[in-house]
């Protein structure tokens, strides 16, 4: 079990004596260790992403990597990534040289300068069936250096309509999964789960670590109409942007405390007296009054409307659609990033909804 709790990847950087004596050890004493060495063609992509003239008029680069190897020894360049899970190193650039090629295609989309400033960024995403899209699409991006990401719950077949895993990965915690996956698309992004999730005792060190690092956005995606009255009473309180992303004909709801921190919690929709009711641990009728409130029936896709009364009935729970979980994915990115990037004040309740049946048949 104590396998499957596993994070994060040890990284050997080359030019530090001791982490290279470290990857020799661990070398030695596993036998099975996979190597995987494709440097040559990670610096190839250096070369084409810094010599774009010359390798468009002439595809002969040999020159320019044979110059990078010049000013980078092999011997001490560059790191092995080491993942326990897939007992596998593999072998990177430098960290800064890395970070430039997987972000090449982003070029004149997201401006250098952008893509540096959104690296210093940290960002917290609380629940992790939704919110597992949303961190892998974040991280894609390389929207931020620090990603925050809190959830008890472990995976079960019933998430793997809209959680991108494996059957192997069946019973582990949600938050090992978005590690790894993180982890093996960019090994030097920093992320910091929280297995147990959101509680009284963690919340505020989610929102602002031991170094006073504090977060940038946060995004709601937990099932607990408490956890986000209190997500949204602390990023009020601190002054932080909430995303709220619904998987249902693209609901999304975005709240801007760093730009009015009186705002009302969820718009307004609930009122003081029904929040602290909830708060207090109201259950039954109140809460479910709550909950429609917030996700209006009356705004509801058909399909989730028709649900409801089924719930107990020949479903356990609403129904979610990978499609529109990956919609919501791609769509709180982009979202996420205008607001780190100061390029848009957007707040309230807004739908973006595909919906193929208005038009005319092609």
């Amino acid at each position: 079990m104590e396998e499957k709790r596993i994070q994060h990847p040890i990284v050997f950087r080359m030019n530090i004596t001791p982490e290279r004596e470290r990857l020799k050890e661990l070398i030695q004493s596993q036998s099975s260790l996979v190597q995987l060495n494709m440097i040559e063609s990670q610096i190839a992509d250096w070369v084409k992403l810094n010599y774009p003239k010359e390798y468009s008029e002439n595809r002969d680069i040999t020159k320019f990597i044979q110059g990078f190897k010049r000013d980078y020894p092999m011997e001490t360049y560059g790191c092995w990534v080491y993942y326990p899970w897939k007992n596998t190193v593999v072998r990177t650039l430098s960290a800064k040289h890395f970070a430039a090629v997987r972000t090449a295609r982003n070029k004149h989309k997201i401006k250098a300068k952008d893509q540096e400033k959104l690296s210093q960024k940290c960002i917290g995403v609380v629940g992790l069936s939704v919110g597992n899209s949303i961190a892998q699409t974040l991280a894609l991006e390389r929207l931020f250096g620090t990603l925050r990401i809190a959830d008890f719950d472990e995976l079960e077949l019933t998430n793997m309509n809209r959680i991108i895993s494996g059957i192997d990965q069946l019973g582990m915690p949600k938050t090992t999964i978005v590690s790894r996956a993180i982890a093996e698309l960019d090994p030097f992004l920093t992320v910091k789960p929280y297995n147990e999730g959101i509680n009284t005792d963690n919340i505020a060190s989610f929102f602002e670590d031991e170094q006073q690092n504090q977060l940038d956005v946060i995004i709601d995606e937990c099932d607990s109409i408490a956890v986000k009255i209190a997500l949204r009473e602390e990023a009020r309180k601190r002054r932080i942007p909430l995303i709220m992303q619904t998987s249902d004909r693209g609901l999304i709801d975005i709240e801007r405390y760093d730009l009015n921190p009186q705002a009302p919690l969820f718009h307004g929709l609930l009122t003081t007296h029904e929040i602290d009711m909830i708060k207090e641990g109201t259950e039954g009728k109140a809460l479910i009054a709550a909950v429609q409130k917030i996700i209006d029936p009356r705004t509801m896709s058909r399909g989730l409307k028709n649900s409801l009364s089924e719930i107990g009935k020949t479903i356990t729970t609403w129904p979610q659609l990978g499609s529109d979980v990956t919609f919501g994915g791609a769509v709180t990115a982009q979202i996420t990033r205008d607001i780190l990037l100061g390029k848009s004040e957007i707040s309230g309740r807004h739908f973006l909804e595909i919906d193929m049946s208005k038009y005319d048949r092609l």
